[in-house]
């Protein structure tokens, strides 16, 4: 596991006001408080096989586009996902404070459980590093 600044992508239309929300279970909460740091799941971890897995015209251009399989070379999109997966990882918020009851269910899910709100200037201000699990 390894704690760093690293790069961050998101929604490019969220506004730096936008109120966020998370659902976690209470030690999540905890540690995210006394480390200052944000848990980002490892992409292979989702349950959802179709998470992480690319979008058609991607996945054409992986085969078919010579540029691509120039830059990338030629391998079979299967093994292209998983090295996505394995190199990605994920912190999911919602946007908005209404709630969400599949969210809460899947994230929260115990009575140990809080829903963590603020916005994405408030998160920048802050400065929380993001911990990888792989």
């Amino acid at each position: 596991m390894s704690s760093k600044n690293i790069p961050v992508t998101g929604d490019a239309s969220l506004k730096e006001d936008q109120l966020l929300m998370r659902y976690m279970d209470f030690p999540k909460f905890i540690d995210m408080i006394r480390t200052s740091e944000i848990y980002l799941a490892s992409a292979l971890e989702f349950d959802d096989r179709l998470e992480g897995t690319l979008p058609e015209a991607i996945r054409d251009m992986y085969v078919h586009d010579p540029e691509v399989i120039s830059e990338f070379g030629k391998v079979l999109i299967q093994e292209r996902e998983y090295l996505n997966k394995v190199i990605t990882n994920i912190s999911c918020w919602s946007k908005g404070s209404g709630d969400n009851m599949a969210l809460w269910k899947i994230y929260g899910g115990s009575k140990q459980s809080v829903a963590v709100m603020t916005n994405f200037d408030r998160m920048v201000q802050l400065k929380l590093n993001m911990r990888k699990t792989r």
